[in-house]
């Protein structure tokens, strides 16, 4: 376990193997603000379970005793990467009960001065709280976007659909 000064209020960091985390992580997933299908549990069982062929180890982040956040990020050869796979991962974030964000990238930002570790966090949104915590943390981050992920914002309705459709000439 990562051990720090704990005087001023910190969270604390585990590392957990991913299969024991699944009800805890559900649990965040449905109180992450924009969660994507990609950070569910259910993604990250199946791809590991069967492209991975491995039950890595996670970031998970405690309040006390209550998990408040985790980050399915791996240490491997000095670098902490995001689990996951450049074919079938469109984006991977952290999962967090809100106005936890802050202390969570504060315990992880820590955690890799500490270790001195090398951060490939492919495919992190750069709109991630994780992302701007990082700049603001590490003046030397250098960000580098790869391939982006396209969105399209669908509409709520058919009516909707059907107002922004150009008219044919």
């Amino acid at each position: 376990m990562w051990e720090k000064d704990t005087s001023m209020r910190a969270l604390v960091m585990k590392i957990e193997r991913l299969s024991k985390a699944g009800s805890v992580w559900a649990e965040l997933f449905e109180r992450t603000p924009n969660a994507t299908p990609f950070i569910s549990y259910e993604w990250f069982r199946i791809l590991t379970r069967n492209l991975l062929k491995a039950d890595p180890e996670i970031m998970i982040f405690c309040d006390n005793d209550a998990v408040v956040g985790m980050i399915p990020a791996r240490e491997s050869d000095h670098k902490l990467t995001m689990v996951g796979d450049e074919r079938v991962t469109d984006q991977n974030d952290m999962l967090f009960l809100p106005g936890y964000e802050h202390l969570i990238v504060q315990e992880f930002t820590e955690y890799v001065a500490a270790k001195d570790l090398g951060l490939d966090l492919y495919p992190l949104p750069l709109d991630s709280p994780l992302v701007h915590g990082l700049k603001e943390r590490l003046p030397d981050l250098i960000l580098q976007e790869k391939d982006p992920c396209p969105v399209l914002h669908l509409s709520s309705t058919w009516e909707e659909y059907l107002a922004r459709l150009e008219r044919k000439s």
